[in-house]
């Protein structure tokens, strides 16, 4: 099966967000062993967070484009 462009990002954009709610999930419920470990969920989740920005500015486009 071939995937459309829109499809590909629709289907990006699902991962990116089970990975942010894994991440966020995982923020909350652990105790962090140093500062440095915290600091390396918060750089993850923030970029994923970019990443889904870009993914949704490309499925907007190709919604207008339609």
């Amino acid at each position: 099966m071939v995937m459309t462009r829109k499809e590909l990002l629709e289907y990006s954009r699902a991962e990116k967000l089970d990975k942010l709610f894994l991440l966020v999930s995982q923020m909350d419920t652990l105790a962090f062993e140093s500062v440095e470990q915290l600091e390396s969920l918060m750089a993850q989740k923030l970029e994923l967070e970019r990443e889904l920005n870009k993914i949704d500015e490309g499925l907007a486009k190709l919604n207008q484009e339609q």
